[in-house]
C-alpha cells in the first residue's frame, strides 16, 4: 500500500505522507499553506471550499484528500494571473465571487 499521496497543486507536484481522514480543504490550507479555500459551512452546502479536481469543480471540504491522488488540483490561488473573461461583470466588491462562479461554475458561492 503506497504511503505517499501524490498530486498536483496549481501546476506543482506534491509528494506527502497520508493522514487517514484528512479532507482535501485540511490538505489544501494546513500542509500545503494556500488559504484561499476556505472551509465555512463544513457540509458541502457553501460552496467556499470549491476547488478544481482534473477541471471538475468539487467541494473540497468534504472530498477525501487521498481521492485527489494522481490528480490535478487548482485552487484559487492557482487562478492568481490568469485574465476573466471580458464579458464578466466585475463589481467593486463582488468580483472574487463572480469570477469564482464563472471558472468554478458553482453558482451557491
Amino acid at each position: 500500500m503506497e504511503n505517499q499521496l501524490n498530486l498536483g497543486v496549481n501546476g506543482s507536484s506534491h509528494s506527502l505522507p497520508i493522514l487517514p481522514g484528512e479532507t482535501l480543504a485540511d490538505l489544501l490550507r494546513n500542509r500545503l499553506h494556500l488559504t484561499g479555500t476556505k472551509i465555512a459551512c463544513e457540509e458541502s452546502e457553501c460552496g467556499a471550499c470549491t476547488v478544481l479536481v482534473d477541471g471538475e469543480p468539487v467541494l473540497s471540504c468534504m472530498y477525501p484528500a487521498q481521492r485527489a491522488a494522481g490528480k490535478s488540483v487548482l485552487s484559487i490561488e492557482g487562478l492568481a494571473g490568469q485574465t476573466p473573461s471580458p464579458t464578466l461583470p466585475l463589481e467593486k466588491g463582488k468580483g472574487v465571487c463572480l469570477l469564482l462562479v464563472e471558472l468554478f461554475g458553482h453558482s451557491r458561492i
